[in-house]
């Protein structure tokens, strides 16, 4: 037991240095002129107390001796030092607010983007794979509370220690026990403060997954995504009855905790409450008896006071301390959580324009937790400027193929070259520099119509020009005309000034993004890119498209089999294999799987 609570006061003082230095990386001279103000704040009281003692003392003599001149040089001296403590307090009070309000502003600030940043670590999608990571990951981000307040609480911990030691030297030099009484009346209080929140980052962490099954609900609930559906299905009900199923367990469990130690803790508050009448009681009774002094009685009313504000200012924010160190913890844990490891070498080397294929070589792969491989000893080679045509039904595994070329995701097994360099011996970032990639379920970003566009090329800035004229080759040239600045028109409903897109002008902007991109690209890769445009565009954009691709290697999967008659080659998947491979006519001649689709879906048309 002793080794354990040794082993926990040790990592409670390694995570308040680390904290520390997060607080002065964030702002340096805040943080010292922030330790400054604190601890003038919490020494002035002891020294006013033991000056208004010394006031006290020199009233009661004049007093009883019958003098009237009061009014010595050592007392106006005492009374000036008195009012320059009183100020500087008082100035120091409203500092410390306004410096801890910016110092957790700067520290939270600083520990989100920390926390983007190892999100961006993973260059995979991995991570929105696993849920014991995205887990960690939610509760990483309520531990940047923890920065917040342990900003203050750290900072008002430490000082309370410092004003309670020259408060107990004054008190214990009118008798050393009453120091003792004052910690005895708190120490429970103490002890719950500390205890209660250590036991309920316990449940917070036992209950993570189901505070993201609840969180989960809120967002479908007021998300402008589902909005739609959830009024047309009329899910408002359910949603908010499940929200709420979620939601109780989780407030019942915090809420018991507290309540049992609560239980366990009151009756020993309550008795030790009495004991700091005790030594008011002997304190009256030395002063009447002549064996202290009106000043000593005034020093202990005061420092009994100010003394009992500081232990529980400190057990409370020792408390805070506790908890805000936890979320810390949860933080760091996140934070020391490895991205998985990239295959081959993650250096920054860049590959050279494609002159003879791509080529993907017995790959196997399968999804994190899953039973069956998507694909299995899978092979395909796509020549240098050729066009291909990937279709075949739902689950044969052609965007996984796409996600693995982008390296969204690391094959298990095989490798695929980009001439004779592996793509698993460059960055992925180097990689991804080569490809423009419309994907099936392109982002819908919130931001504004030009930014939208921009993302294709963020290395090299677009001028308004370029934007413009992407707009207009992919059909969108109708929106230049919305306003003034209609570049800065704003893609989202939640935002005011916003606009609202359609499906297929949201696909059209994911194009025209993907052309910005084309222009550094070697290889062209569509997924679906037609999917929400309506049949009398489709055609038109897809020309666009492959001239977009001319003169480069371009990849598109379909389940709209007429660009097929656009492309030099189809390649047909089922589960995971290549089941026919060849130009349009040779297919529909060979009169297999993609002839079958393909008449299928003239058969809607005639």
């Amino acid at each position: 037991m002793m080794t354990s609570r040794f082993s926990r006061a040790i990592n409670l003082a390694k995570l308040l240095w680390h904290a520390n230095g997060m607080i002065y990386r964030a702002a340096p001279s805040r943080t010292i002129l922030m330790w400054i103000v604190m601890l003038t704040v919490t020494v002035a009281p002891t020294i006013i107390l033991l000056l208004q003692r010394r006031i006290v003392n020199h009233l009661d003599a004049a007093l009883n001796v019958g003098g009237t001149d009061v009014w010595t040089f050592a007392i106006i001296t005492i009374f000036a030092i008195l009012a320059i403590l009183q100020a500087v307090s008082s100035l120091g009070e409203t500092l410390q607010g306004y410096l801890a309000d910016q110092l957790q502003d700067l520290v939270a600030t600083d520990a989100i983007e920390r926390l983007l940043h190892h999100v961006g670590d993973w260059h995979s999608l991995d991570l929105h794979e696993d849920a014991k990571a995205l887990d960690t990951l939610t509760l990483a981000m309520s531990g940047v509370k923890g920065y917040r307040d342990l900003t203050w609480s750290m900072f008002a911990t430490i000082t309370a220690v410092v004003g309670i030691v020259p408060l107990s030297i004054a008190l214990g030099s009118v008798a050393w026990w009453i120091p003792l009484i004052v910690v005895l009346a708190v120490g429970p209080g103490f002890w719950m403060s500390m205890r209660i929140y250590r036991r309920e980052w316990e449940e917070r962490t036992r209950l993570a997954q189901d505070e993201r099954r609840r969180d989960i609900r809120y967002n479908v609930i007021t998300s402008a995504e589902h909005a739609r559906d959830v009024r047309l299905f009329d899910l408002l009900p359910t949603q908010i009855k499940t929200w709420k199923q979620l939601a109780i367990p989780i407030l019942n469990a915090v809420v018991n905790l507290r309540l049992s130690l609560l239980r366990r803790v009151a009756p020993w508050v309550t008795l030790f409450g009495f004991l700091v009448v005790v030594p008011l009681i002997w304190m009256m009774n030395n002063t009447v008896s002549g064996h202290g002094t009106l000043g000593d009685f005034v020093l202990v009313i005061g420092s009994l006071a100010a003394m009992h504000t500081l232990v529980v200012f400190l057990a409370s924010n020792t408390g805070n301390v506790g908890s805000a160190t936890t979320g810390v913890q949860k933080y760091l844990d996140f934070m020391h959580l490895e991205p998985p490891h990239l295959r081959g070498s993650s250096s920054n080397a860049e590959l050279t324009a494609l002159q003879y294929a791509l080529t993907v070589h017995h790959i196997n792969f399968s999804y994190p937790g899953a039973d069956k491989p998507v694909l299995s000893d899978f092979s395909l080679e796509v020549k240098a400027g050729e066009r291909i045509a990937i279709v075949g039904e739902n689950g044969a595994g052609k965007t996984t193929l796409t996600r693995l070329i982008t390296r969204l995701f690391d094959a298990q097994e095989g490798d695929i070259c980009w001439d004779d360099t592996s793509i698993y011996d460059v960055s992925p970032l180097g990689l991804r520099r080569k490809l423009a990639v419309i994907p099936q379920d392109f982002a819908r970003f919130p931001f504004s119509l030009r930014e939208n566009i921009a993302l294709g090329r963020v290395d090299n800035p677009l001028s308004d020009d370029e934007i413009e004229r992407a707009l207009s080759e992919v059909g969108l040239g109708d929106l230049l005309t919305l306003n003034d600045n209609a570049l800065d028109t704003l893609l989202t409903k939640e935002l005011d000034g916003g606009i609202q897109l359609s499906g297929g002008q949201w696909q059209r902007l994911a194009i025209a993004r993907a052309m910005i991109r084309a222009d550094q690209a070697d290889i062209v890769i569509m997924d679906e890119p037609t999917a929400s445009v309506d049949p009398l565009a489709e055609v038109d954009i897809t020309r666009r498209m492959l001239d977009m691709a001319q003169g480069k290697t371009a990849i598109v999967i379909s389940h709209r089999l007429g660009i097929c008659t656009l492309v030099d080659r189809i390649i047909v998947m089922d589960h995971g294999h290549i089941i026919e491979d060849g130009s349009h006519a040779s297919l529909l001649a060979a009169n297999g799987a993609y002839a079958e689709m393909f008449r299928a879906q003239a058969d809607w048309y005639t």
